[in-house]
């Protein structure tokens, strides 16, 4: 999320949780792996936006 200039909130309970939230900031995604996870999650537009 921090790529693509979005800033995310975390909602965590435990230290245990934002530890291990922090810990994604070391997680790094090339271009391909990107793009993989934009085809796999892509909201297809329906009524009545898709005669637009």
């Amino acid at each position: 999320m921090l790529g693509q200039g979005l800033l995310p909130v975390l909602g965590t309970r435990t230290l245990a949780q934002l530890h291990d939230n922090l810990g994604a900031l070391a997680v790094r995604l090339d271009g391909k792996q990107l793009e993989r996870l934009d085809a796999a999650t892509r909201v297809r537009r329906e009524y009545p936006y898709d005669f637009l």
